[in-house]
């Protein structure tokens, strides 16, 4: 199957930052930062993973670019089905 261009870059992963306000133990208000990576797969379907650190999410968006270009990605969710005995 050839994969559809998802955009003017083509079938591309990119990292979003996203702050959220949490209360910490002592009743603190503190900033969390997390990376969303996301991306489309073959069939254009969307997909995201969440890191906690950028390096992360920068390691795992280069994972997903290669998978997706040489063909071998696979969905990750696939593996939550259960079979039947």
């Amino acid at each position: 199957m050839t994969p559809k261009p998802t955009g003017p870059r083509g079938n591309v992963a990119h990292i979003e930052r996203r702050r959220l306000q949490q209360h910490d133990a002592s009743g603190r208000i503190r900033t969390v930062v997390h990376y969303k990576v996301r991306y489309r797969d073959a069939t254009g379907k969307h997909h995201s993973e969440t890191k906690t650190s950028l390096v992360d999410a920068e390691r795992r968006k280069a994972e997903i670019e290669v998978a997706l270009a040489t063909a071998t990605w696979r969905d990750p969710r696939r593996g939550e089905l259960s079979l039947a005995e």
